[in-house]
């Protein structure tokens, strides 16, 4: 609904006979809206089961307006307007997570948009789109619909905008050249695709991850289930401090005295020793399980997704650290930290006029 409201809505062109079939991104702009119709008219009635018996938001006006000659393009979009407040009303009575779920759609759409307009006009939307208010919104919905969104794909897309929004208010958009602004605009329209397809189910968050990325999120396990165990002895200290006494008295008495009684009374202390040191031990173990360490695992993998969403300099822009020298100090840090992105470091000042891999990234889909 986004893209139909924002997109050119009407043109007289054909398709032009080449070597190749046209891709979408090639279609009319008045094929592109009657597919978008088509595409609302799908969606609406896969939502029949969800929103009841009451009638359904048509497309029907949308299409007259549309079918004019010459078309108004005010018309088509106070069509499409009032198309989207009826959708968005009838959501939102019929599950308040539908409606924040179709706004959140709308949100993303419009931040990772195509660029329009002058260069004045293209710098203020995208400064627009990546304000922290705003961003903060978007990562509050995605959170409130984290149970319902496949696996990882919340918190990854969330963290994701977090990073483009503090690499955005450090980088000085509203000064940058238009040459950076376009390419920043391509940059986050091809990763507002990437947002899309995980959270829409068409892709699996973690196909996204690497062999690297596993074993990062392997250490960071390994840090924070490491941390886990030194509050659990931090907690035992006062019976673990009784057993080591007991224990120490028992020795003792087997050092300075040789008889069978004296022998026997120092074994009785190290085993009473022993014996409290295992019932505290299990009295606090017995409210911890092996499945501690699940929710340890899928906090790290959601971090290497959105690690992985997001593009370079954005994906490395941590305020705050520093990267360490070295090979083993970088390692060292990942694991103390549990940061699998310790080893990839930060730009301290990220540069608008190096977006990262613009031209990789911002080509059209075949």
């Amino acid at each position: 609904m986004a893209r139909l409201y924002t997109g050119p809505l009407s043109s007289a062109a054909e398709p032009r006979l080449a070597e190749d079939l046209p891709g979408l991104s090639d279609l009319p702009a008045a094929q592109l809206v009657k597919l978008g119709l088509e595409q609302a008219d799908v969606a609406l009635s896969r939502l029949k089961a969800f929103l009841g018996d009451g009638p359904l938001p048509a497309t029907d006006s949308v299409r007259a307006e549309t079918e004019k000659s010459p078309p108004d393009r005010d018309a088509i979009r106070r069509a499409i307007l009032d198309l989207h407040v009826a959708v968005l009303v009838r959501l939102t009575a019929a599950d308040y997570r539908l409606g924040k779920a179709y706004g959140l759609g709308r949100a993303l759409a419009d931040t990772c948009a195509a660029a329009h307009g002058d260069e004045t006009e293209r710098r203020q939307a995208l400064v627009h789109h990546l304000e922290p208010h705003r961003a903060q919104v978007i990562v509050a919905w995605l959170d409130d619909l984290k149970t319902v969104l496949p696996a990882h794909a919340s918190h990854g897309v969330a963290d994701s905008l977090r990073r483009w929004e503090r690499w955005a208010e450090a980088a000085g958009l509203a000064t940058a050249d238009p040459a950076a602004v376009n390419s920043t605009t391509r940059v986050l329209h091809r990763c507002g695709q990437r947002w899309r397809a995980i959270l829409s189910g068409e892709k699996a968050a973690t196909d996204v991850l690497e062999t690297g990325d596993y074993v990062s999120a392997a250490r960071g396990t390994v840090a924070r289930a490491a941390a886990i165990a030194r509050a659990l002895a931090l907690r035992l200290w006062a019976p673990l401090a009784v057993a080591a006494l007991l224990m120490g008295i028992g020795i003792w008495l087997i050092i300075a005295n040789h008889g069978t009684a004296q022998v026997i009374a120092g074994l009785g202390t190290i085993a009473g020793g022993l014996g409290i040191t295992w019932r505290s031990a299990a009295g606090s173990l017995e409210h911890l399980s092996l499945d501690v360490v699940r929710p340890l695992w899928e906090a790290q993998i959601d971090a290497a997704v959105a690690a992985r969403l997001t593009p370079a300099p954005q994906r490395d822009y941590l305020p705050g650290f520093q990267r360490p020298r070295g090979r083993w100090r970088r390692a060292w840090h990942e694991l103390r930290t549990a940061d699998p992105q310790a080893a990839r470091g930060a730009r301290a000042k990220p540069d608008p006029s190096q977006p990262g891999t613009a031209q990789q990234q911002g080509g059209r889909d075949l």
